[in-house]
């Protein structure tokens, strides 16, 4: 039997309210990954967000959104951070974007989220 697992992920704002993004293809999301067995939210996604280049930072909890289109079967959850004064050096695959651009293909599940980021919305479960 499938269990779902949890995924999580990170909305990073850089000094010109931009977002960080993984570009897969033709497809933009947010840069995160899932829960690693034996670690709390905040390990695993700082294990994460080492592979897109981001250190150190504060994290907070953003909500916990079911999602509408998920990546896969395995992750209808996702618990969402926001992380601020973090370092970032760009890694092969990112950008930075305008969240409230019509011009990048970043998933509706995600834009949601960002909505949620820039108007102070505090959802616990959306």
């Amino acid at each position: 039997m499938k269990y779902p697992l949890p995924s999580l992920c990170a909305l990073i704002r850089n000094q010109r309210n931009e977002i960080l993004i993984q570009v897969e293809g033709e497809r933009y999301r947010l840069p995160g990954g899932r829960l690693e067995g034996g670690s709390t939210w905040l390990e695993s996604l700082s294990a994460s967000l080492l592979g897109v280049g981001v250190r150190g930072g504060e994290s907070e909890l953003l909500g916990v959104y079911t999602e509408l289109e998920p990546l896969d079967e395995f992750s209808p959850l996702t618990v969402v951070f926001t992380v601020t004064g973090a370092d970032v050096e760009l890694k092969p695959g990112c950008r930075w974007i305008d969240p409230q651009s019509e011009e990048h293909a970043l998933r509706r599940d995600d834009r949601i989220k960002c909505q949620d980021m820039l108007t102070g919305e505090r959802p616990f479960s959306r």
